[in-house]
């Protein structure tokens, strides 16, 4: 049988070892983690890397076919003004400004044919249509800048605030249906109440209900002054 002492040298040596085994083992799992940690930060950096990189490819992508994007012909970036300003035929600034938000009908043309002031776009040998239909359908959206020419009795003219004349006008050639005119150009030697007036120009539009609706036009009347323009 042992000793006291002896017990006592047994109980320590026990105690020394499952302390450095405590203290071995708690090293190695908080090498682990600090390994465990390393890897995960490590793989986060090459995540951001690699998503830096794709981004970056993909920007450098988008503006290299920015670069080689074929160039759009010249007709293609021209502005509406451009466009309107182009336009040599009653018909094709009808079309344009038809297809308009910013400016209303009877306002784009009256824009276009400001700039191109001419009589002999309005000129015509047969009319495209009437005052008469226009009256008849009550409705001038088909009509819109169709070309005509009326003849008949100046009731009222008056020059507005942006140089144009506006009048009220008595058509004689296809029954009698009131007009609402505005010319453009020359008004010497008209008027009230002459007859046998001749005012060529294109539908703008339509005003009053029933037997008070008017036809709108915007034209010239057919006098030398305005020929020679």
């Amino acid at each position: 049988m042992g000793t006291t002492k002896d017990t006592n040298k047994d109980v320590i040596a026990a105690f020394v070892g499952l302390a450095a085994y405590c203290f071995i083992a708690n090293s190695f799992y908080s090498t682990y983690d600090g390994i465990k940690n390393a890897k995960n930060s490590i793989n986060r950096d090459n995540q951001v890397r690699a998503k830096y990189w794709e981004d970056t490819a993909a920007v450098k992508k988008k503006l290299l076919a920015e670069e080689n994007k074929p160039t759009k012909p010249e007709e293609e970036v021209k502005t509406f003004g451009m466009k309107l300003a182009d336009a040599d035929t009653v018909s094709i600034a009808s079309s344009l400004c038809k297809s308009h938000t910013e400016y209303r009908f009877d306002k784009c043309m009256r824009i276009w044919f400001n700039i191109h002031k001419n009589f002999s776009l309005l000129d015509i040998k047969k009319n495209e249509t009437s005052v008469a239909k226009i009256l008849k359908v009550h409705d001038t959206d088909s009509e819109l800048g169709k070309r005509v020419c009326i003849t008949g009795i100046l009731m009222s003219i008056k020059e507005d605030s942006n140089g144009a004349a506006k009048g009220t006008f008595i058509t004689t050639d296809d029954g009698s249906s009131t007009v609402e005119i505005t010319s453009l150009g020359s008004t010497e030697g008209v008027e009230n109440g002459k007859n046998h007036l001749r005012f060529c120009g294109f539908i703008t539009g339509m005003s009053g209900e029933g037997m008070f609706a008017r036809t709108e036009m915007l034209g010239m009347f057919d006098i030398p002054e305005n020929k020679k323009l």
